[in-house]
């Protein structure tokens, strides 16, 4: 556990074959799913969390916890009042239990999970800063989600969250949703922060960067997972977008 001033880092694992019964936090926080896997329960729904689930939940939101792997473990940023006080967010417009699909979000988490391990004179600051980002792109988010989003925007998260590592093309995508790929080429970057390109990158390497957590895993099995042409192709877009090689993550990642 790393205790900074408003907010509490914590990284642990689960005991398989338990179950947590239901149970609320005092504080906000929000939940990054490191390895394995269990089914985490609110009032509307079950969610199964894998490698890369992003969660939030807010202060006094009841759930519980079952189906634990027995490698199961998470990354958790627990929020507390004097914090959003302290940076004029106002965290009532969260509300209940939140699944988080952004690619975009989870590269920040993963970079405070890298910032917790790092743990020097400068990780307050640079938690602080991450966390503001998050709540600015959540903010727009659900500015999106308030004042509408078209049915086709749904459609291609999906499809390319289902077949990141395919080689998907902007036509293609275009006619399997129904949309001109004109209109789709013009709106995509407003509703997902990014071009095309950009964001099948940002899905590959976000899928590559939690298979790095496994040990068991070779750089060669998570090139051809993860739909890269070759390693030198991994490499140049994991470092674009975390700005240190894979190589330099793994051992920032499982240092104690």
């Amino acid at each position: 556990m790393l205790r900074l001033n408003g907010t509490i880092l914590t990284e642990a694992g689960y005991t398989p074959q338990i179950e947590v019964p239901w149970h609320y936090h005092e504080n906000a926080y929000f939940y990054y799913h490191l390895k394995g896997r269990l089914d985490e329960v609110n009032k509307k729904q079950t969610l199964t969390c894998i490698p890369g689930t992003l969660l939030f939940h807010h202060w006094q939101d009841p759930h519980y916890d079952k189906n634990f792997s027995a490698d199961a473990s998470f990354f958790h940023i627990e929020i507390e009042r004097n914090w959003f006080a302290t940076h004029h967010i106002n965290a009532a417009v969260l509300e209940g239990s939140i699944q988080m699909d952004n690619p975009s979000l989870k590269f920040i988490f993963l970079k405070i999970h890298s910032e917790s391990k790092i743990n020097d004179n400068i990780t307050q600051l640079s938690v602080d800063g991450l966390l503001l980002q998050a709540f600015a792109a959540v903010m727009r988010d659900r500015q999106r989600e308030i004042s509408g989003v078209p049915d086709w925007v749904k459609k291609v998260k999906e499809i390319l969250n289902d077949s990141y590592s395919e080689r998907t093309t902007l036509n293609d995508l275009a006619i399997e949703i129904g949309v001109h790929p004109v209109h789709l080429s013009k709106e995509f970057p407003k509703y997902f922060n990014s071009g095309f390109g950009e964001y099948i990158r940002s899905i590959k390497v976000q899928k590559a960067t939690t298979l790095l957590m496994d040990e068991a895993r070779s750089f060669s099995n998570i090139t051809y997972e993860c739909g890269f042409s070759d390693q030198s192709h991994f490499i140049r877009c994991f470092k674009t977008i975390h700005g240190i090689t894979p190589l330099q993550f793994k051992k920032r990642i499982v240092k104690q």
